[in-house]
């Protein structure tokens, strides 16, 4: 059975310098990678799901369903370390 957990910032010391997850690509409705600078906060749930050779980490964001998502590509920050529980 999978664990999922939820990143619990206060447990990771001074906010000030932690790394935040950033969005470079996102795939398009013709799923080409184009360049973005929309921010993971505009979404409800981003979920980091690997990492590509080429892109870097893979990310889906959705807000309340699921199944509706979008793909992103880029850097994930502290928001997705293990936090020890």
């Amino acid at each position: 059975m999978t664990k999922f957990r939820k990143i619990d910032l206060k447990n990771l010391g001074d906010k000030s310098s932690l790394k935040k997850t950033k969005f470079t690509k996102v795939i398009t409705e013709n799923y080409d990678a184009e360049e973005t600078d929309l921010l993971p906060s505009v979404y409800k749930n981003v979920v980091h799901i690997g990492k590509d050779v080429i892109y870097g980490d893979v990310f889906i964001a959705y807000d309340g369903n699921p199944n509706i998502f979008t793909i992103y590509f880029g850097e994930a920050g502290d928001e997705f370390k293990d936090n020890g529980e």
